[in-house]
């Protein structure tokens, strides 16, 4: 996740933002599903692995919709994208930990999964509702003076 977003910035540019979260989502979502299945230790760390590049997409997207959506109030908007990553987390581990306990760990990774995959719904209407344009321009890095 640290070293892929500059290299897949590019996939981006290219089908625009919605069909990247899009795919990112549906590919997420299939690898979480995939949990449910796997047979050995090994499996599993590769789903982990590419559900990371997964959120290697998705997480630039998010980011940089949010930035330009609020632009006077980007620390705000971050700040509120962040705490709704972080509750969101905390509520899926303790509903995953529920599943596990009351049912089987396949269900929670069959639950997950479908939850991820509403993102190929939700994330793509949210950009489109945002006002933010799909394909963002690309613009050249700049360093603030100090």
């Amino acid at each position: 996740m640290g070293v892929l977003p500059p290299f897949l910035h590019k996939a981006v540019l290219r089908i625009g933002r919605r069909q990247a979260m899009i795919a990112a989502s549906v590919f997420s979502g299939v690898f979480a599903l995939s949990l449910a299945l796997a047979p050995n230790p090994v499996v599993i760390a590769g789903l982990w692995i590419l559900c990371g590049v997964a959120w290697a997409v998705l997480m630039p997207i998010e980011q940089s919709v949010i930035t330009e959506a609020a632009p006077e109030q980007v620390g705000g908007a971050m700040g509120i994208y962040t705490a709704a990553g972080l509750v969101g987390a905390a509520i899926g581990a303790f509903a995953a930990g529920l599943l596990y306990e009351f049912s089987s760990w396949q269900a929670a990774c069959l639950i997950a999964g479908a939850i991820i995959l509403s993102g190929a719904i939700l994330g793509p209407w949210a950009i489109r509702r945002l006002g933010v344009q799909n394909i963002p321009t690309e613009q050249p890095a700049t360093i603030p003076n100090s």
